[in-house]
């Protein structure tokens, strides 16, 4: 009898963990609850979703947890007047990987994420000009914002911190330099940064966006279905309406190029 209870408790472990994924990995199902059947399904058969925001923001893709209510307060209590988001499910992740040594996985995504030196170069789809385009001439870590002409290396690191912050410098091909303050966040297993402008934005020689008006939200979700990218640009942008237009299609196409930027070589 005890050799029959002890074959029953063996098969019910083989069985549980054939059937569910690991304590590190999220239920797809649960990480988009929030969505409608139709945007669910949508998310699967076209891995992206994107919802544009005027005048007043309140998330509408973003899955639930410590997250949203950082991105709520940066987002909407500082008045945004223009935000996109994105989420997008990249199907290619190596789950058999992460559930194998998720530890060396999530440090793996933690890297990729603030590795900003490997922004400098990706592309973007100008609306405008109707062809691709690089977006960074320029990305680096920084020391400090008195120091935006000296470079520090990428941080790749071996753990997992809960937080931390630096400064980065960048070359946008339409808006040229600024300079940026960003967090990153660990709430296993899920890992987030934000990205604040320090200084003001300008388009040419017109001021367009004024110094901490302007922030980036990333998210990375591990699910069973995938890897979940949740991604939110918001800005206090002028109330001119071809100017917002033009916006409109920036920030969504930019979006999308982090996303692509992100999944591209994890190496999972």
């Amino acid at each position: 009898m005890k050799k029959r209870k002890n074959l029953l408790i063996v098969l019910i472990t083989i069985f549980t963990a054939s059937v569910f994924p690991g304590d590190t990995t999220l239920l797809f199902q649960d990480a988009v609850d929030h969505l409608s059947r139709d945007e669910q399904n949508t998310l699967l058969k076209e891995g992206e979703l994107t919802f544009y925001h005027e005048d007043l923001f309140s998330p509408i893709l973003i899955p639930d947890g410590s997250w949203k209510q950082r991105i709520s307060s940066g987002i909407g209590e500082k008045q945004l007047n223009l935000a996109i988001e994105g989420l997008f499910l990249f199907k290619d992740f190596d789950l058999e990987s992460f559930e194998n040594d998720p530890e060396t996985s999530l440090v793996k995504l933690y890297n990729r994420l603030q590795a900003v030196s490997t922004l400098e170069g990706i592309e973007y789809y100008s609306a405008s000009r109707k062809k691709m385009r690089v977006l960074f001439e320029e990305s680096r870590r920084i020391p400090d914002l008195d120091q935006p002409k000296n470079s520090l290396d990428d941080n790749i690191s071996g753990n997992l911190p809960g937080e931390e912050f630096f400064y980065v410098h960048q070359k946008d091909t339409t808006f040229g330099n600024s300079e940026s303050l960003m967090t990153l966040y660990y709430d296993e297993p899920v890992i987030s940064t934000v990205l604040v402008n320090q200084t003001d934005i300008r388009f040419k020689i017109l001021k367009v966006i004024d110094k901490e008006k302007l922030e980036i939200h990333l998210v990375i979700l591990p699910t069973d279905e995938g890897l979940l990218f949740y991604a939110v640009m918001g800005a206090d942008t002028l109330k001119i309406k071809k100017f917002r237009e033009i916006a409109h299609r920036s920030f969504e196409n930019r979006i999308k190029a982090l996303y692509a930027w992100y999944v591209d070589d994890l190496n999972l």
